[in-house]
């Protein structure tokens, strides 16, 4: 009989067989790789995964998010609806939405939705979004702003801002404010830009910075050429607008568009092709991490579109990647504008032959020829809604002050179905 020889088992070694016991850098470098929502779980593993992903991983994927060419997250779509709750305030509620083509925009089966009930006092619009954070922010001059995460149910108040007015300016509504938010990847902060006031009024500007997780804003030497404008995206790390033609006729100026550089503090102008519509008919996306301007203008009792994207950002190079006519007819665009996962939409377009206020207009670039298609609001008879853009992240907002606390939602909004989350905003 052969007797039968039993290989001895290799001695238990943590190094060989624990994740954690490798190097901090090849850590960050294995998670850098996962999807966000496998990021999203790892968390939970241990302390030190969650500090690796609190303190490192945010910082360095939001800087490759939008400093560098695409990462490979989809952009996800967010419905936004405003209806008065009664006689005193405005309820303003978001839900997750998807789309796949075609004519219809649906619900997302479990995505969160969240309910924010406003003061009437304040009119409170979306200022600017980045990544997954949207600012909101009062229309009057020097209103109060906060910033929501609608993915994890987070709400945080702006410190005010205050900018002493001219004498010479006897009316506030005469001024204007902008915001806009970005990513400086020298000091690994977030950082959030206020413009106010009006060139008109002897070049009238005023540029004021203020550094997520401190409790005042500064002001900076750096002001825009001119008046800048709602019609802005946020691309390469920088925040670009479209500037009209009256603000760029005063400064003499051959370029349409207006940058601001967060590293650097400080404005300066983007060229870019000769295009052919007005202020009214262009609009800025990220597209595919690319800046990217929509040109559209009458032609032959239609409406036809060309799309040129910023391709080399360090010499300005840009190509026309798409062109295509539709019988939509569009004098001008107004309202949200931003990028799904296959394409282009916006919402709110001053349309002839429908009613625009329920639908919005989807650019499919997916296929040889651009495909467009109106679709409709998901929610029967909802008249004042529109779409955001954003994109999945980790940021929190718990880490950069105290957040405003959620109310318990009432069991009729819990049948909706509508409501995972609610906060009360004077």
């Amino acid at each position: 009989m052969i007797p039968r020889v039993l290989k001895r088992s290799r001695p238990y070694s943590s190094s060989n067989t624990k994740l954690l016991d490798l190097p901090r850098d090849i850590l960050v470098d294995i998670v850098l790789r996962l999807p966000l929502k496998s990021v999203s779980s790892i968390r939970c593993a241990s302390k030190r995964l969650n500090n690796i992903v609190n303190k490192i991983f945010v910082a360095q994927y939001t800087r490759r998010l939008h400093n560098t060419l695409p990462t490979g997250e989809v952009p996800q779509l967010m419905l936004l609806a405003r209806s008065h709750e009664g006689i005193k305030t405005v309820t303003k509620t978001f839900h997750p939405l998807q789309y796949h083509g075609g004519n219809t925009l649906n619900m997302k089966e479990h995505g969160n939705g969240s309910e924010i009930i406003v003061s009437q006092k304040c009119t409170y619009e979306v200022g600017c979004v980045f990544g997954n954070l949207i600012c909101f922010k009062d229309v009057s001059y020097g209103g109060p702003s906060f910033l929501l995460n609608p993915l994890m149910g987070e709400v945080l108040r702006l410190p005010a801002s205050k900018v002493p007015i001219p004498a010479s300016i006897r009316c506030r509504r005469e001024l204007f404010d902008w915001l806009a938010m970005g990513f400086d990847d020298t000091t690994g902060t977030h950082k959030i830009l206020r413009v106010c006031g009006n060139s008109q009024y002897k070049n009238y500007l005023v540029a004021q910075v203020l550094v997520l997780g401190t409790d005042s804003w500064r002001e900076i030497h750096a002001v825009p050429p001119c008046n800048l404008s709602h019609k802005n995206a946020s691309a390469c790390g920088d925040m670009h607008w479209v500037i009209d033609k009256q603000s760029r006729t005063r400064v003499r100026g051959e370029s349409n568009i207006v940058s601001f550089d967060f590293k650097k503090e400080e404005f300066y102008w983007t060229s870019h092709p000769k295009l052919r519509s007005q202020f009214s008919d262009l609009n800025l996306v990220n597209l595919k991490g690319r800046l990217a301007i929509l040109d559209a203008w009458l032609h032959n009792h239609g409406l036809f579109i060309e799309i040129w994207v910023l391709k080399n950002y360090e010499v300005k190079e840009w190509v026309r990647e798409y062109c295509t006519e539709t019988k939509f007819v569009f004098p001008c665009f107004t309202g949200s504008f931003g990028e799904w996962e296959h394409g282009i939409f916006f919402k709110d377009a001053i349309s002839r032959g429908f009613q625009n206020r329920s639908c919005a207009m989807f650019l499919d670039l997916r296929g040889s020829s651009v495909q467009v298609e109106l679709v409709k609001c998901p929610i029967t008879l909802m008249q004042n809604w529109t779409i955001i853009s954003y994109t999945e992240s980790l940021i929190s907002l718990k880490h950069y002050g105290n957040l405003v606390e959620a109310e318990a939602c009432d069991e009729y909004r819990k049948q909706l179905g509508f409501s995972e989350k609610l906060w009360l905003i004077d």
